[in-house]
């Protein structure tokens, strides 16, 4: 199911969260979760003088001092603190919103996944080698709160290195395996595979099918598994490397 915009606002409120919604509603909810969040903690800093009200009544009463008081500027006095403190929120609000919207991610290509996968082949700066394999995996766990043991697992498996990486502005980590005659690199990036420029045959945004895509002489499956992506890059068909990323556990 797919949420109404009511029931989306009833789930802010407080509501109930119905369960097997889709993962966009998922990411959308902690989206709008994650500003309500930010906009509060800005606001708790946010404080009006404790003279403002006494200022402003003061400045209206020297202004009709020896006049007949009005019924309207009773109600001028009453009410204008409260309009000045609205008036300062609608100043403030769009000003916390730009500040406190969640910056959209850069987008990675398929291009940028190649160029880690050339990178670890090559051994270039940044890679640890497989008898660095501990820093290797504590890197990973550290910079990416990312489980390291989640690799392919099997007798034809062999972790030659690995490294961490920008991708878009995010963090990523990128694990180079031998796979029998293969070898591949397992890129684990906090995205969904339609995000990097992979598609899949449901055509829905943000789903959990295999995604695949070519760039640079190299095929490109991806799943989301998980918080995470974990695509596979490498020369081998595309059926090869799907095989491999069925073996990474869940």
């Amino acid at each position: 199911m797919t949420l109404t915009d009511e029931q989306f606002e009833d789930i802010l409120a407080g509501g109930p969260c119905p369960e097997g919604l889709p993962h966009a509603d998922l990411a959308r909810l902690a989206q709008a979760r994650a500003l309500r969040l930010r906009l509060r903690g800005a606001f708790d800093g946010v404080r009006a003088e404790a003279s403002l009200s006494a200022r402003v009544q003061t400045a209206l009463r020297g202004r009709t001092r020896g006049e007949r008081t009005s019924p309207w500027r009773r109600v001028a006095w009453r009410w204008i603190p409260a309009a000045v403190a609205a008036a300062a929120l609608i100043v403030l609000v769009p000003a916390v919103l730009r500040v406190a919207a969640p910056t959209p991610a850069a987008a990675a290509s398929a291009q940028d996944l190649v160029r880690i996968h050339e990178n670890n082949l090559a051994a270039a700066g940044g890679f640890f080698p497989a008898d660095d394999r501990e820093r290797l995996l504590a890197t990973l766990r550290d910079k990416l709160q990312f489980d390291p043991v989640a690799l392919p697992t099997g007798p034809d498996v062999k972790l030659q290195g690995g490294c961490l990486v920008r991708l878009a502005n995010r963090q990523a980590g990128g694990y180079l395996l031998a796979v029998g005659d293969n070898r591949v690199t397992v890129i684990v990036s906090r995205d969904w595979p339609d995000d990097l420029g992979l598609s899949c045959s449901c055509g829905q945004a943000h789903c959990t099918c295999y995604h695949k895509g070519r760039c640079s002489g190299c095929n490109l499956v991806s799943k989301r598994i998980g918080e995470y992506a974990y695509t596979v890059v490498g020369d081998a068909p595309p059926a090869q490397l799907q095989a491999i990323l069925a073996r990474i556990p869940a």
